[in-house]
This record gives C-alpha cells, sequence and structure tokens, in this order.
C-alpha cells in the first residue's frame, strides 16, 4: 500500500490536541399533540416509510396507533388488529414491513398466538405455525441475517425462537442466558449480533450476551449497567452504539455499549422509566423514546430524542464509468461512519472476478473538478477530487475496502473527507480503470 502527500501527516499533526467528549444528550420534543400517558406500546420504526409506529398501549380500552414523522403525531386510521397490549413489534428490513405478534387479550388473562404486518397503508394477517403463547420476552430484528429473534419470557422461559418471513423456528442451542422475562434485546450494530440485556429470573440481573444465530455468548464488562427490567434498549445506527435506558428505580442516568463496554452517558435524561417505548429513526438519525411508566409520577406522554449535533455523514456525489461489472459503487461499510477516535470503513463493490484492486484518491479539499480522463485512456472517466493521497488496495471478491483510523481529537470534528476508488479492470479502456461515485465523508463527535 501506498499514501502520499499530507492526509496522514496531518491527521498524526491533529492527534495531540487532547480528546474530545462525547456529544449525545437527550432532548424533549414538544409536538402539538401526542399519544395518551401510557406505558408498554408495541413500537417500530416503518425505515420505507420513515415513520416511527406505536400501538396498543398497556391500559387502553380499545385498539389505537400512532405515527411520529420526526415533528408530529397523527393517529392511525386504518382498521387494527383486535385490541391488546403486551405485543411485540418490529421492522422487518428484507420485506419491508413493520411485524406484530402476540399480545393479552384484555380482560382474560389469556394471549393471542396471532401476527400481522403493516405495510403503511393496512394491516393484514399472517398465517404460520406459531412458537408457544407468552408476554414480557425479548424481541429483536437481527439485521446482519435478515431475521427477527425472540428469547425468553413471563414463566420465566429460556427458548430462542426466530422468524425468517416466512415460518418460525427454534434454534435449541446448547448454552444460552438463564430463564428470565422484562429482559431487553436489540441488534448490536458494532458486533453484528443480537444483544441480550438485564432481565428477571429468580432475581433481577445485569447480565449483556450476544446470538450470532446458533451461540449464546455471555460478555463481562467491566463496569456494567445497575440491576434492571423493563428497560429500552435502542440501536442507534448511525452512531455503531446500542443505547439503554430506563428499568430501574435507582439509576436516571443513559448506558451505551460500544461492543465490548458499556459506558455512562452524561447526566440529564427523561427519568427513571419503565416500559418506554423506544425506536431509531433511521432518517433523521436520533433515538426516539417515547411514553413509559415514572416511578412515583404516573404515566409519561412525553417524547425524548436522543442524538449528537455533530454527526458524522457520508454522501455520495459525481458519478462513475462502468467496468465488466457495471459502475462501481463506493460506499461506508455498514455501522462505518467518520466518528473521532473510530476507523471508518469504505468499500467499492459491484466489481467484475479477477479484479485485483483498486486505487483510493483521498483528500480534505472539496472537489474543484472534474478532470476528464480520456487523454489518459479511460474515455468517459473522471477524477472527482485532487489525487492529495494515493493507495492501492487489494480485492477480496468482487469488492475493495480501505480503511483510516480518526485521531480522537475536537480539531477534527467537522472535517470533511473527499474520496474516490479506481478498480483495476483489464481490457475495459486502454488505461485499465473503471470508476467510482464520489463519496464526502464528514468527521462527526458521537
Amino acid at each position: 500500500m501506498r499514501r502520499v502527500d499530507h492526509l496522514v501527516p496531518l491527521l498524526s499533526i491533529l492527534a495531540v490536541v487532547g480528546p474530545a467528549t462525547s456529544q449525545a444528550s437527550w432532548h424533549i420534543a414538544n409536538p402539538a399533540q401526542s399519544p395518551p400517558a401510557e406505558f408498554q406500546w408495541a413500537a417500530a420504526f416503518d425505515e420505507a416509510r420513515g415513520e416511527a409506529i406505536l400501538v396498543f398501549p398497556r391500559n387502553s380500552p380499545s385498539a389505537q396507533g400512532w405515527r411520529w414523522d420526526g415533528t408530529a403525531w397523527s393517529q392511525l386510521t386504518a382498521t387494527p388488529p383486535p385490541n391488546r397490549f403486551g405485543s411485540y413489534m418490529v421492522y422487518d428490513v428484507v420485506h419491508q414491513r413493520v411485524v406484530l405478534w402476540g399480545g393479552f387479550v384484555p380482560g382474560t388473562g389469556q394471549h393471542y398466538q396471532d401476527m400481522w404486518e403493516w405495510d403503511g397503508v393496512a394491516w393484514q394477517q399472517r398465517f404460520a405455525v406459531m412458537p408457544p403463547s407468552r408476554d414480557a420476552a425479548a424481541v429483536a430484528y437481527d439485521r446482519a441475517r435478515g431475521v427477527t429473534v425472540m428469547f425468553g419470557g413471563q414463566g420465566p422461559l429460556q427458548d430462542t425462537w426466530e422468524w425468517d418471513g416466512f415460518a418460525w423456528s427454534n434454534p435449541n442451542p446448547a448454552v444460552r442466558p438463564s430463564a428470565r422475562e422484562q429482559a431487553a434485546m436489540v441488534f448490536d450494530p458494532t458486533t453484528q449480533r443480537v444483544l441480550l440485556h438485564g432481565g428477571y429470573g429468580q432475581v433481577r440481573n445485569n447480565e449483556t450476551w450476544t446470538w450470532n444465530g446458533s451461540v449464546w455468548q455471555q460478555h463481562l464488562p467491566t463496569n456494567p449497567p445497575y440491576l434492571r427490567d423493563r428497560a429500552t434498549m435502542i440501536a442507534d445506527l448511525d452512531r455503531a452504539r446500542v443505547v439503554l435506558h430506563g428499568g430501574s428505580i435507582y439509576d436516571t442516568q443513559t448506558w451505551e455499549w460500544d461492543g465490548t463496554q458499556w459506558h455512562a452517558s452524561i447526566p440529564g435524561s427523561p427519568g427513571t422509566l419503565r416500559w418506554a417505548a423506544g425506536v431509531y429513526d433511521t432518517q433523521r438519525h436520533e433515538v426516539v423514546l417515547h411514553g413509559g411508566e415514572l416511578y412515583a409520577l404516573g404515566f409519561s406522554n412525553q417524547t425524548w430524542l436522543y442524538g449528537t449535533p455533530a454527526a458524522a455523514s457520508a454522501t455520495a456525489f459525481g458519478t462513475g464509468c462502468a467496468g465488466a461489472g457495471g459502475i462501481p459503487q463506493l460506499v461506508t461499510v455498514p455501522y462505518s461512519l467518520p466518528w473521532l477516535g473510530d476507523t471508518v470503513r469504505t468499500r467499492v463493490g459491484d466489481l467484475a472476478g479477477g479484479t485485483p484492486g483498486a486505487f483510493f484518491v483521498t483528500s480534505f479539499v472539496p472537489s474543484f473538478l472534474p478532470m476528464s480522463l480520456a487523454s489518459l485512456g479511460a474515455p468517459g472517466c473522471d477524477l472527482l477530487l485532487p489525487p492529495d493521497s494515493l493507495e492501492f488496495a487489494a480485492a477480496s471478491g468482487n469488492a475493495v475496502e480501505w480503511d483510516l483510523a480518526i485521531p480522537f481529537t475536537p480539531w477534527l470534528a467537522g472535517i470533511n473527507i473527499y474520496q474516490q476508488a479506481f478498480p483495476i479492470e483489464q481490457g475495459v479502456n486502454p488505461l485499465g480503470i473503471s470508476g467510482s461515485n464520489g463519496l464526502r465523508m464528514g468527521i462527526g463527535i458521537r
């Protein structure tokens, strides 16, 4: 590999300035109307339509649903499934549907054992052989494997179930967490596994486990959160952190999981909430928390937002030129953005087989180009930014990856990194290269 000019030296110089502190914090939204003061909503963020969906709160005498568009709440008007509480809801990324399962039949103590999907317009019932009915289970959507995972429940229970969009299966692993209910579970963007925390079995616990589809693994962080159950846990996909709040009457702090350790966030929070609804808004890049039970104060109808004002970003610009596999696309790898103190990774894909690798052109300087490469033997290809840094990386399959460690220093926050990739593809033109789009990456502070 070869780097030239000022990219790495500049990062090294700026690294001596000193560390930056976390910027993520809570602030309260003040919409004109809100769902009623309630708790134990079923909640999911509908990514295809850019809105949070809340349905079936604990004490509602009739079925109701609400949507949040980032600014305002409005009621769902479509005919809902039969009224219930204690149901589970996730967003299925592969099938682009909100999936609802189970819940209590009000006033009977009996469970529903049905499944429904929301497509943004209407609820449709799905029919399949279901797991045993239950409540107080931990449920999460595994974005890496495209399945919904369910663990445990009231009893307490100790079984693991997965829904792939067509059928439920029971992996029945030999090693698994102890039987528990009221645990929190969510997809961990750092490890790309499902993360389970806390819950209540014989006693409350603060255990942390991950599930990769075949094995449960317990983690032993040095500073775990306090014992808790009925907490809210949300995957902050852009910051690549899991956000944990509530579930303990003794702890008002918010906690973050970085894939290895738990860290207490800065003071200031929505309070000692239990059973609050939480989702991650993938369009506005923030955690949304609504409702819940405030210890000794009753139920809440407040909406809280959690994020950083100095967010990292990655935006494509310009156009590439085609190789044998089409126009190569330069993107950041999933859950990797240019954060201070972290490593940003980019990938150029859609390459033909046998491509040895690609040259990555990188600069801190905004593009004053394009400059045609036709005179060099690559007609239709443009250089989109100054070639201040040039590095070759070898291919793996039909893709090539590049990475850069960003120092943990505030001087870099807000600076843009510009990049373009040129895969080597003999025969596509006399120069033997194709070209990607450009990528503008803004450095942020978590």
